[in-house]
């Protein structure tokens, strides 16, 4: 299952997808992909912060702020 919302509080926004999946450990970098790594790379081109919670059999939430 997938979440896709909008929060604003005060003078941030917020865009939040969150997942009930397998998870991963965001810490790993043994992975070969450049996913986590684009992402970040098009937040900051808006002048937005992401942030990636994760962990295994947890499922993951990734929030990006602007």
């Amino acid at each position: 299952n997938i979440l896709i919302y909008f929060q604003k509080d005060n003078s941030r926004n917020q865009l939040i997808i969150s997942d009930d999946g397998k998870g991963f450990s965001p810490i790993n970098k043994n992975g070969k992909g450049m996913g986590l790594e684009i992402m970040k790379y098009r937040a900051s081109l808006l002048k937005a912060k992401l942030f990636i919670e994760s962990s295994p059999s947890q499922g993951t939430k990734i929030i990006c702020e602007f």
